[in-house]
């Protein structure tokens, strides 16, 4: 029995989501028997095999290798490929010579003719046989015993790339015969210590949060629409067209909040605060000079405890809060809000599947392909036609063209930026909507300017008209695009052309809405 280890420690929470990084496990044949997980940066292949013994024809033996080569040809070049099982085959010190850099020195017996087979394999897959690399005692190098328990053998083999040669623990590599396993085999373990180099997409455009709470002081805020409106004021002398102006606007946009604002700082807990971080970022200075100044080290074991004092602190704060905010909501019969926190407190997050199937139920696992299966799904899902009924129009043409005439008011527009709501992530271009919010007179100029020649040129913004689509976890099988709930995020520019596009034809729908229909009236909703 083969067994392989990565250095996972599993709580009982984590073994669920370890079981779900498992893409496909296929049984090839009573002898074969591959199983992929998903991993970072590369997928992990591993194949269990068992080889034909000793009493069979050397044409299943040679029928054997050839369905494993077919697998391993199939199995995609930047996998992890990992090869173990029962070989039934012996390999020797007298085979390190010949075969050195597939072979260990520290074999046992003398290698047999099923032995130079499975060298031959694992050369030409360029493999290397793991538990023959470190010397260990007999006991510890027997995989196998006779029935009468005459014979000791070492017929069991783990196989990986010889580029991972150098992280195997080789001293961990080896069998365990005290393991109570009930088989006349000994348990066959090694260990793994991967060091892999994380892939960045170069053409992934970053998402930078900004810290939008400096928004709130009055003084930031005055700053930030200065330093906007000297740069607006620069840019109303360029006459360019519409992709380009908003191109420009929203580069001012975001180069201001960079240098006013800055990003957001990481909090992998809800009730770390900024003098937590303040204390972490002072650790973190002093931490490289502890080593040479005894000064130093005093000052980090004493900045070190006041972090974990502040982080205990801050949890029992958090924790306080968030159930004082559960009994006065119960209190008040503000049970939804009571509830969610309950729900966010105690839920389990559910991430999304690694793999997704396509429509003929086949698994994909590469990148480009699950994301062309969630093009084809959205495509399908949001690409209909609608047939509408114009006729209905014909007599409301010429109030219609009264509308056309007129220009894209300041007023308008300061009105839709108002009616942004905050807290929602930004789109494709990055930008929130308290920038716009918090903009001042300045950013509802450069807008208006924008609005207005959109309006008469009757042409979007091509960055406008692209979002970013966030499938979120449902119920049943999360291989399946059906399963998840699909939201848009839109741009916020966007969204304050289309609020004044609205309130233009709120007022056109109202004639077209008979007294009934008081549920399409949002004041007579309420």
């Amino acid at each position: 029995m083969v067994c392989l280890t990565l250095g996972w420690k599993l709580t009982g929470g984590e073994r669920k989501e370890v079981a779900g990084t498992v893409i496909s496990c296929t049984p090839v044949s009573s002898r074969l028997i591959s199983i992929r997980i998903s991993a970072r940066p590369h997928n992990i292949t591993i194949i269990q095999v068992y080889a034909p013994t000793s009493e069979h024809e050397d044409e299943e033996v040679e029928e054997f290798y050839e369905e494993l080569d077919n697998i391993i040809k199939k199995t995609p070049k930047k996998d992890i490929l990992l090869v173990l099982g029962d070989w039934n085959a012996t390999i020797g010190p007298d085979a390190y010579q010949q075969w050195a850099g597939t072979v260990g020195k520290f074999g046992l017996g003398n290698t047999n003719a099923r032995g130079l087979r499975l060298l031959e394999f694992a050369q030409s897959h360029r493999l290397t046989i793991a538990n023959t690399l470190h010397p260990h005692k007999k006991s510890r190098t027997v995989t196998w015993h006779s029935p009468g328990g005459l014979v000791h053998n070492q017929i069991d083999f783990i196989l990986l790339p010889q580029r991972f040669k150098s992280s195997i623990n080789k001293a961990q590599t080896r069998s365990f015969p005290g393991a109570d396993i009930g088989s006349d085999h000994n348990l066959v373990l090694t260990s793994l210590k991967l060091k892999l180099k994380l892939r960045r997409d170069n053409n992934k455009s970053p998402r930078i949060r900004f810290n939008l709470e400096k928004l709130k002081d009055p003084d930031t805020e005055r700053i930030f629409q200065a330093q906007v409106g000297g740069k607006f004021a620069a840019l109303a002398t360029i006459d360019c067209d519409i992709d380009a102006l908003a191109g420009s606007i929203k580069e001012v946009l975001l180069s201001t909040a960079d240098e006013v604002l800055g990003k957001q700082r990481k909090r992998k807990q809800p009730w770390v605060t900024d003098d937590i971080l303040d204390l972490c970022d002072e650790r973190r200075a002093l931490k490289k000079g502890r080593g040479r100044d005894p000064t130093s080290a005093d000052k980090y074991r004493l900045v070190n405890q006041q972090i974990r004092t502040r982080m205990k602190e801050a949890k029992e704060d958090w924790i306080e809060d968030q159930c004082c905010s559960v009994e006065i909501g119960m209190a008040s019969g503000d049970s939804k809000k009571a509830y969610e926190i309950l729900k966010a407190l105690t839920k389990t997050q559910q991430r999304p599947a690694t793999v997704i199937e396509d429509s003929a139920g086949q698994l994909l696992t590469e990148n480009a392909a699950v994301l062309s299966r969630w093009t084809e799904y959205c495509q399908d899902l949001y690409n209909y036609k609608i047939e509408p009924d114009t006729s209905i129009l014909q007599h409301h043409q010429t109030g219609t063209r009264e509308a056309e005439d007129l220009p894209v008011l300041t007023d308008e527009v300061r009105e839709a930026m108002h009616s942004l709501k905050g807290g929602k992530s930004p789109g494709v271009d990055n930008v929130p909507a308290e920038l716009l919010k918090h903009g001042g007179d300045a950013t509802t100029k450069a807008f208006t300017t924008l609005c207005q020649k959109i309006w008469e040129e009757k042409k979007w913004p091509k960055e406008w008209a692209q979002s970013i689509i966030i499938p979120l976890p449902k119920k049943g099988n999360l291989r399946q695009c059906q399963n998840y709930r699909t939201i848009s995020l839109i741009s916020h520019p966007s969204k304050v052309m289309l609020r004044i596009i609205l309130n233009r034809l709120k007022p056109i729908a109202e004639e077209l809405l008979a007294e009934e229909q008081a549920g399409f009236r949002a004041e007579e909703a309420r």
